[in-house]
Formats: structure tokens, sequence, C-alpha cells
């Protein structure tokens, strides 16, 4: 959901661009957390993996 301040535009046109403009820094903001959230499992898997490797190395 998408809120917009009466106050902020006063012409239908403004209206328009804050709607745009809010609902594209919205996106935005959810496409970065989503890549940023896969992007933080993938290193931390690499790491673990990289840490039992390590181990299975020194223990054998």
């Amino acid at each position: 959901m998408v809120w917009l301040d009466a106050s902020f535009a006063t012409s239908p046109k403004e209206l328009l661009q804050a709607f745009v403009l809010k609902t594209f820094n919205h996106s935005f903001s959810v496409r970065y957390s989503y890549t940023h959230a896969i992007r933080s499992y993938d290193n931390t898997y690499t790491h673990a993996t990289q840490v039992i490797r390590a181990n299975s190395l020194y223990y054998s």
C-alpha cells in the first residue's frame, strides 16, 4: 500500500508524480532487501562449507 500526503501535491499531475515516485522507491527497496538476503545466505553457506572443509582436513 502506498500512502500519499495530500498537502504534498497541489495538482493531479503532482499527485501522479508523487505516486509513481513512492511506488518506484518502495519496489526498489523491496527488491534490494530480497537481493541482500539471498547474497547474505549465499555468503553464510559458503563460509560454513569452508569451515567444514577446513575442520575435516584438520581432523583427518
